[in-house]
C-alpha cells in the first residue's frame, strides 16, 4: 500500500520531473532548472493558447479542459505527463464519434453503397 503523503510532499515536484524543469520560455535549459513555481506557471501558458473551435462538442470540450488541468499538474507527479499523453488519443476518438453521430441521429436504419456499388444494409450504430 502506498503511503500517504503530506500536503508538502504533494505540492513538492516529483523528482522525475526534472525536464519539465528545465523546459523555460526559452526552450530546453541544461544549465539548471525553474523555479517549481515558475515551471507550474509555464506548463499551465504552453497550453493555455490553445483553444478549440467554437464548434467542438461539450463533452469533447470538458475533456479537453480536464486534459489542460492534468497536463499542469504534471511537475508534481511525473506519470501524470504519461495519463494526459494516453486521454489525449482517447479524447480525439471521443471528438471524432461526436462529429459522426449526428448523421445517424435521425434514421433509424440506412443503406450504405458497397465499392462495388452493391447495397449493404446498415443497423443504426450503437452509441456509448
Amino acid at each position: 500500500m502506498a503511503g500517504i503523503k503530506t500536503l508538502a510532499e504533494l505540492i513538492t515536484p516529483d523528482e522525475r520531473t526534472g525536464s519539465a524543469l528545465r523546459f523555460t520560455p526559452l526552450g530546453l535549459n541544461m544549465g539548471g532548472t525553474l523555479k517549481p513555481e515558475y515551471a507550474a506557471e509555464f506548463q499551465q501558458q504552453v497550453i493555455a493558447h490553445c483553444d478549440l473551435h467554437p464548434d467542438v462538442a461539450e463533452g469533447t470540450r470538458n475533456g479537453f479542459e480536464r486534459l489542460r488541468t492534468l497536463h499542469s499538474h504534471g511537475i508534481f507527479c511525473y506519470e501524470v505527463f504519461t495519463v494526459a499523453d494516453d486521454l489525449a488519443w482517447l479524447l480525439m476518438e471521443q471528438a471524432f464519434r461526436e462529429l459522426r453521430i449526428p448523421e445517424f441521429s435521425n434514421t433509424q436504419s440506412g443503406v450504405f453503397v458497397h465499392a462495388v456499388s452493391q447495397p449493404v444494409a446498415a443497423k443504426r450504430p450503437a452509441l456509448l
